[in-house]
């Protein structure tokens, strides 16, 4: 799966500048702003992995309406073509942390990549 191959390949490069607790805070400080642009409060708790992210992602999507994960998925930027909005019609809410999770992995990813050149 792409999405595998490509987050890999991020953890990777990150790893050898940030510990793993680092590169979790990054991840979760990038969701806390994309959902205050949608008006939502992102609880901000020490995470231990990703399992743990994903479930607190996994709780916050079960709180809100669908027009509010429309604005969400827009500011995340999740693939249209995965049609995220019939995904959370029908309660697929670990699918959609994952997918939320790795998009802010690729922000945080691209914005060490690109300060650093």
């Amino acid at each position: 799966m792409e999405l595998k191959k490509n987050e890999t390949l991020y953890l990777s490069e990150l790893n050898s500048v940030y510990s793993v607790e680092e590169i979790l805070n990054l991840m979760q400080a990038q969701l806390i702003k994309d959902f205050e642009k949608c008006g939502l409060n992102l609880v901000s708790i020490p995470v231990q992995g990703s399992k743990q992210l994903n479930g607190l992602l996994e709780n916050e999507l079960k709180r809100i309406n669908v027009s509010t994960f429309e604005q969400l998925s827009y500011v995340v930027d999740l693939p249209e073509n995965l049609n995220c909005v019939e995904l959370f019609q029908q309660n697929e809410f670990n699918m959609l942390s994952e997918l939320i999770s790795f998009r802010a992995l690729t922000k945080v990813y691209f914005r060490y990549k690109y300060s650093n050149t």
